[in-house]
């Protein structure tokens, strides 16, 4: 087979996984989103938030920011974590977390880098759901499978080895993979501050709190804003804990 045919086939295929998302516009999106999450409220309420400021952006930028591409990934991560939830009490949908995790890069840290905030939305459907490394390619392009990959657990190993190996990997990741794992692990411990995880007691809480310490520590340097965030949490956690 030829260099021309080869690379025929594969625009072929990413075309045909392009169009299995709308992704037009912010009405259309919203439209999936609220499909997939059963019309959460705080999810849609995120979404709406986020969305009004990045069309105000996008437009102070006069089209040399790339609005399409989060709409698309907002679509694509709400359509492989449908049916998924949080271990809240609630059972909130899935995708409010990876919601979240951009709100808070894009209100906290005040990062604009779309690549970076696609990551955020994608940073779970590799790990979590069917979606692979190629899907992705094809959808975004390589920087962002790179920075989703980095972020990505292997579901191989115990509990243990993973935070170790986050541990390990973390200071050596892109910028875009240590941004996402910042604003993750402070979404993580937020969320279990605000509603205990079910089935979890003060131990396990406690162990979580000491483990995202741990990476926020090895991530120094990441983001001023939102480890200053982070550290008053931590503060207020430790304060009311005494």
């Amino acid at each position: 087979m030829n260099l021309f045919v080869k690379c025929a086939q594969v625009f072929c295929v990413a075309a045909i996984s392009v169009s299995a998302f709308g992704y037009s516009d912010v009405v259309t999106t919203r439209d999936v989103l609220a499909s997939r999450c059963d019309s959460h409220l705080e999810t849609l309420r995120i979404y709406d938030r986020m969305t009004s400021e990045w069309e105000a952006f996008a437009q102070e930028r006069k089209g040399k920011w790339e609005l399409d591409i989060l709409y698309k990934a907002v679509e694509f991560a709400a359509d492989k974590h449908e049916g998924q939830v949080r271990k809240d009490p609630e059972r909130s949908p899935y995708i409010v977390h990876p919601l979240r995790v951009c709100s808070r890069l894009w209100h906290d840290g005040a990062v604009r880098n779309v690549n970076t905030l696609c990551t955020a939305i994608l940073h779970d459907t590799i790990e979590d759901t069917d979606a692979t490394a190629e899907e992705i390619r094809a959808l975004f392009g390589d920087r962002i499978t790179y920075a989703t990959l980095e972020v990505s657990d292997d579901q191989s190993l115990s509990s243990d080895e993973k935070k170790q190996r986050q541990l390990e990997h973390a200071p050596h990741m892109s910028l875009d993979a240590r941004l996402v794992k910042l604003a993750d692990r402070m979404d993580n411990v937020w969320s279990i501050e605000v509603s205990t995880p079910i089935g979890w007691d003060d131990a396990k809480i406690e162990s979580y709190w000491g483990w995202g310490v741990k990476l926020r520590n090895v991530l120094h340097g990441t983001n001023t804003a939102l480890e200053t965030q982070f550290d008053s949490w931590f503060e207020e956690h430790y304060s009311n804990a005494q």
